[in-house]
């Protein structure tokens, strides 16, 4: 009925986790980790500021225009050459989501996904993207991917790299797990799932993930009673 319509927004809205957390990370970097894998003359070519941009993920608002359109030639450029091109594109979508390039983006993290098909946030900025272009279909599918990625894997993965490492021992002590920071995205992304689901008048569908997500969270009731609603 249209109260639950209503619950739908008003959780959908509360739940909103900005596209490209993982990002972040990447950004933070100054991008070093994907220079490292580049051929010594294209390294040593100048590399745009990447802090406006990190600061944008934070902030929400958005970093220039021309700051953009820079970054965005560099980690285009770079996806050609580096080894590390699943993150050069992640990187480009960023770009392109701030350059209110929807469907740019959504290209260059499908590319990230197909070149690196077992890492969560890969599937989780694309999902969201999809979701915020009303296209749930597509979110939807990108959020059963994320889901099937193993919490561990994507762990792994960032553990891979000693930049990260590097940023992640700068921040304030407990300001950020990126553990915890996973599971909770992942409980995030079982939300967007049901509510696309639900967008797409999927019932049974909606029904099902509701359970699965309910039995996984049990001491939290909420999952429930969205299954006793889609019922």
């Amino acid at each position: 009925g249209h109260s639950f319509e209503a619950a739908v927004r008003v959780l959908t809205f509360d739940r909103r986790v900005h596209p490209f957390f993982y990002v972040l990370i990447i950004l933070g970097a100054g991008a070093f980790v994907l220079v490292q894998s580049m051929p010594a003359k294209m390294a040593r070519q100048p590399i745009p500021s990447m802090k406006p941009l990190a600061d944008a993920l934070i902030t929400g608002k958005p970093p220039e225009a021309a700051l953009l359109v820079d970054a965005l030639r560099y980690f285009q450029r770079i996806a050609k050459t580096s080894s590390d091109q699943a993150n050069a594109h992640a990187a480009a979508a960023y770009c392109l989501y701030y350059l209110n390039q929807r469907p740019q983006a959504v290209d260059e993290l499908k590319k990230a996904v197909q070149i690196h098909p077992y890492f969560f946030w890969f599937y989780y900025n694309l999902g969201m993207v999809y979701y915020e272009m009303g296209d749930f279909r597509q979110a939807a599918d990108a959020f059963e991917g994320a889901l099937e990625v193993r919490l561990e894997t994507t762990s792994l993965h960032i553990s891979l790299y000693e930049v990260y490492q590097d940023i992640l021992s700068k921040l304030p002590p407990d300001s950020y797990s990126p553990i915890a920071g996973l599971r909770q995205a992942y409980r995030d992304v079982y939300f967007f799932l049901m509510f696309s689901y639900y967008q797409l008048k999927d019932l049974e569908t909606m029904m099902q993930v509701a359970t699965v997500a309910g039995e996984q969270y049990a001491s939290d009731g909420e999952f429930f009673y969205y299954a006793g609603i889609a019922a």
